[in-house]
């Protein structure tokens, strides 16, 4: 049987057109790339020594639960600021970006991360432990209170 000119990726095609803006891609969940992108700190900066341990740490730990397996990208050009590769993770249309910045030298260590709800990008910083919580405690999925199906529910 034909697909009559329906195919997957068409389909793809189509999901990412109604839902993306003019200036970056906004995946659906279900059909992303990826799930999670983790940002490593710029080499040479303050928070490099600290923060590329701890980035690691988390890429791994939340590669290893049942929802983040495969689904992790490091974002590890270390050239470029933090900032940049935000903006270029942001316009790749990650789901959920992961950033260890200045808040990684705290006391406790803190972790930003980024995640769309509806047309809003939304922020939260959390220490390491608090994030496998939140992602142990309910798998991130498409939101199916406001029916938008690039809203992430945490």
């Amino acid at each position: 049987m034909g697909c009559f000119g329906i195919g997957v990726t068409r389909l793809i095609a189509a999901c990412i057109e109604v839902i993306s803006s003019g200036d970056r891609i906004r995946w659906p969940l279900a059909i992303s790339p990826y799930g999670i992108c983790v940002i490593t700190p710029k080499a040479g900066s303050k928070e490099a020594s600290a923060g590329g341990l701890l980035a690691m740490q988390a890429a791994v730990k939340l590669d290893q639960l049942p929802q983040g397996n495969g689904e992790v990208v490091v974002d590890d050009r270390d050239d470029l600021t933090i900032g940049r590769r935000l903006k270029d993770a942001q316009k790749s249309g990650y789901p959920m970006i992961v950033v260890v910045g200045k808040t990684a030298l705290d006391e406790v260590p803190k972790i930003e991360m980024h995640y769309q709800e509806g047309d809003q990008d939304r922020s939260m910083i959390l220490s390491l432990d608090e994030l496998l919580d939140l992602f142990r405690a309910e798998e991130p999925a498409l939101d199916s209170t406001n029916n938008d199906p690039n809203s992430v529910r945490l």
